[in-house]
Order: C-alpha cells, then structure tokens, then sequence
C-alpha cells in the first residue's frame, strides 16, 4: 500500500513572489512594496526577534 501524503495538493500551483530590490537587496514584491512601513518600524525594548530557515 502506498500512501499519497501530498494528494491534496495536486493541481495547486504556488506562486513565487516577484523580487524588487531595495537598497541593493532583493526583496519579495509584498515587502519591498511596503519598505516604508518596513523602514520606519520601531522596536520595543521588550520585542521578540524570532528568525528561522528551512534546513533543506
């Protein structure tokens, strides 16, 4: 028997975001759309910053 974990998403396309650059940094559209926002964002002291990548 073999499962088919992923059968639900057959036929669903995904789209990548269009890279922009601001200030020589390529960015997704969304944000770099939104680099004023983004730039003018200010940190609280008690802010948590969590980062995380994919490991492959």
């Amino acid at each position: 028997m073999e499962l088919d974990c992923h059968a639900e998403l057959r036929g669903i396309t995904v789209r990548r975001p269009q890279l922009k650059l601001q200030q020589d940094v390529p960015f997704p559209d969304w944000v770099a759309d939104n680099w004023e926002t983004v730039k003018n964002f200010q940190a609280k002291a008690d802010d948590l910053l969590i980062a995380t990548y994919p490991k492959s």
